[in-house]
């Protein structure tokens, strides 16, 4: 009997992204199939919903005996991008607190219009998660969609210091 293929092959990193069609992960980072686990949302923000998935994630590893990269080899890349659709939604707070799940008072800590803000701010909330293993690494990236640049916003690290 042919054997069934691992739940998560050969995953080294997740990449948390936008849905926009132009910021196709796999070819603004070049990673081929099984590198990375790829989760994309409007604005590629950190959000509750995006939060659950990842500890479902989480669980599937346990449950498969695989926890997804194995320590620090295992990166979280957070990758946001120029001229994004969700920087049109300012004008609706409404429709944004809804979206991060928080009051509308507390938008401007989201910097909804400043993609390199936004990194930062999601890269520290990712940061605060204790579940989070502090061997993995960290980064934040912004693509830019005229030039098809990518600008490290925030260097690879450890996601917490021991």
């Amino acid at each position: 009997m042919p054997s069934l293929p691992r739940a998560l092959p050969k995953v080294r990193a997740i990449i948390i992204g936008c849905a926009d069609m132009r910021v196709d992960p796999a070819h603004v980072l070049g990673t081929q199939p099984g590198e990375a686990v790829v989760l994309r949302n409007i604005g590629g923000r950190i959000t509750p919903d995006l939060l659950e998935q990842l500890g479902l994630l989480g669980r599937i590893g346990e449950v498969a005996g695989e926890v997804p990269g194995g320590g620090a080899e295992f990166h979280l890349i957070v990758l946001q991008h120029t001229d994004c659709g969700i920087t049109r939604l300012a004008g609706d707070p409404g429709m944004l607190a809804r979206y991060f799940q928080i009051p509308e008072g507390e938008l401007k800590t989201k910097a909804v219009t400043d993609p390199r803000a936004a990194v930062a701010v999601d890269v520290a909330a990712l940061r605060a998660i204790p579940a989070l293993p502090r061997a993995w690494l960290i980064s934040g990236l912004v693509y830019d969609v005229a030039t098809g640049l990518v600008e490290i916003v925030i260097p690879p690290a450890p996601i917490r210091t021991p």
